[in-house]
């Protein structure tokens, strides 16, 4: 829906607003929607965001990644990793996510939710420490507890590689 319309607004800020105001809707469906249309103007629109547009993004992100307890945290994981390694976030704000990284590990396993979802969010999280990994000239604090996720060996394999899989989207761009 949102991403058809995406290039038939003429007001891209406006489209940008509209967006993100959806990034955390209820219905999964939206949320879905709405990531994708902001990733593909962040992708073919860079010039609709200027420094002060796309640090509020990036800041509103980080919170909810923080604080967010829900199901929806395994996408947003996995779409902040996709923007981070196709570069599309300034390096400058990439510290944004490390307080988020390091709550997460912190608390997931108390999260009220299946495991199933809970090793997503593991996963995920693992593919953003991965690509910060890459795009950060030190570890942070919040990537390095993921790191060590990724090597503790009584993790799933699967969910542990996360971290490779971040490693490997930077090598892709």
């Amino acid at each position: 829906m949102l991403l058809s319309i995406t290039n038939q607004i003429d007001n891209k800020k406006l489209l940008a607003a509209f967006v993100s105001d959806r990034l955390h809707d209820s219905d999964v469906n939206v949320r879905y929607d709405a990531r994708r249309s902001m990733y593909y103007l962040f992708k073919n629109n860079p010039d609709v965001f200027d420094a002060k547009d796309r640090l509020g993004y990036l800041r509103q992100y980080a919170y909810f990644l923080k604080y967010s307890h829900s199901k929806a945290l395994r996408e947003d994981l996995y779409f902040m990793a996709q923007m981070i390694a196709k570069d599309y976030v300034d390096k400058e704000n990439l510290n944004l996510f490390n307080d988020a990284l390091q709550t997460i590990r912190k608390e997931y396993e108390t999260y009220e939710m299946t495991e199933e979802y809970k090793a997503d969010i593991a996963h995920n999280a693992c593919v953003l420490a991965g690509v910060l990994s890459q795009k950060l000239e030190h570890i942070t604090s919040g990537a390095h507890a993921w790191k060590e996720f990724y090597e503790d060996s009584e993790q799933f394999r699967d969910v542990r590689n996360g971290y490779e899989e971040g490693i490997r989207m930077c090598k892709q761009q």
